[in-house]
């Protein structure tokens, strides 16, 4: 069968990092496959040993502004390389209603994924759409940072009328779709809530590699810290990671006898706003800001870390089952929802995304490290996508 999928923006992240796996996953049970992403990012590609992807990049020039020529233009050019290529099966990655409509012009089925309702989105303006339907308060409060980044959205009359002309198409588009999958209960939720849609759920997972490697837990000054327990963080730095708040819990943390260092992995536009706040508290000494690092170093420090932290409002959370995968101790907020997969299990704290909360359980978790437990609950890329193409095999 020829595939096409409609992905995202390719750069560092667990939705392109889904992304890719699924091609790769498709070619190996015999598929040919073409990614079409409005950007590519190669470097990224070859990391996760998918360089070898056929790949097709959308001119840039029909991206912005974002104008109803563009529109058109960008499905012309998909509807040509949909029908040149003779593609069978169209996955859509947050293109739903592109999907509905190039199967109005070229009768290809469809299948959608949502890693994430749009509640997962900050500043949105969701709430303006959905606020008078009965259950909308139940699934904001539910949630804590659906609350917390939902509050300071100003829209206006023309923005309140697009999104919900986006979202009326949107739903039309999803209940047309052959499948449509997600990957946490509460997306499911929120999912049938909007669109009255009733999707599929299974948890991603993990490369097979990160299940079978195993690195010596040796002395952190390998890492740079020389410190006797070091904390590891792994994620973007944008405010819905809440790398402010695990500073802060860091600091408060600091005043007790454990000696600790915070290796923050990652980058972002805050980086510059967290080493300032970490200079102020007087932390700075005690806290390493690497940047990105590549995958290789990426898995010894998650063997290193005494305790894998992650309070991030995030709609699942690669990061942390990868850490507690290779063995590591995790922390996570409330309201990463990863959580569903690993609540309840050895060696998973879940904390309320609160200062006080986060600086007393590093302490306590330091003190009392459990890693009394194995990653057999852990799912590989493969058993998802297992899972979520079963009617292909």
């Amino acid at each position: 069968m020829k595939i096409a999928i409609l992905g995202l923006e390719l750069k560092p992240g667990g939705g392109q990092r889904l992304v890719l796996e699924e091609c790769k996953f498709l070619e190996a049970i015999g598929h040919d496959v073409i990614l079409i992403t409005p950007t590519d990012d190669k470097d990224f590609r070859v990391e996760v040993n998918a360089g070898h992807i056929k790949v097709l990049t959308l001119p840039s020039g029909i991206l912005l502004p974002k104008s109803p020529l563009n529109k058109i233009y960008k499905l012309a050019i998909i509807t040509k390389t949909l029908k040149n290529n003779k593609i069978d099966l169209l996955v859509s990655h947050y293109h739903d209603i592109d999907a509905f409509l190039l199967k109005r012009l070229t009768g290809i089925p469809y299948i959608c994924h949502i890693n994430g309702s749009r509640f997962w989105f900050a500043n949105s303006c969701i709430s303006y759409v959905y606020k008078n339907r009965e259950g909308f308060d139940d699934i904001i409060n539910s949630i804590d940072g659906h609350g917390n980044f939902q509050q300071k959205t100003n829209c206006n009359i023309f923005k309140r009328v697009y999104f919900k002309c986006k979202e009326y198409l949107r739903g039309v588009a999803l209940r047309r779709a052959e499948l449509v999958t997600t990957i946490t209960n509460q997306n499911k939720a929120e999912i049938d809530f909007c669109y009255n849609v009733c999707a599929k759920v299974d948890y991603p997972g993990v490369t097979s590699e990160i299940l079978s490697l195993k690195y010596n837990h040796v002395d952190t000054c390998l890492t740079a810290t020389c410190a006797n327990k070091l904390i590891l963080s792994v994620g973007r730095l944008d405010k819905r990671k809440r790398n402010k708040l695990l500073i802060e819990s860091f600091a408060d943390f600091c005043e007790s006898e454990i000696d600790a260092k915070l290796l923050i992995v990652g980058s972002g536009n805050e980086m510059e706003s967290l080493q300032n706040l970490a200079d102020e508290l007087d932390v700075l000494d005690n806290i390493i800001f690497t940047g990105d690092v590549n995958e290789e170093s990426l898995y010894q420090l998650y063997s290193l870390a005494d305790l894998f932290v992650h309070p991030a409002w995030t709609a699942y959370g690669l990061a942390p089952l990868e850490a507690y995968a290779m063995g590591t101790p995790i922390a996570i907020s409330t309201d990463t929802m990863v959580r569903e997969l690993l609540e309840g299990h050895p060696g998973v704290s879940i904390i309320r995304p609160e200062v006080s909360e986060w600086s007393a359980s590093l302490s306590r978790l330091l003190e009392e490290p459990d890693r009394n437990f194995t990653n057999t609950i852990v799912p590989s890329w493969h058993d998802y996508f297992k899972k979520k193409y079963h009617f292909l095999q």
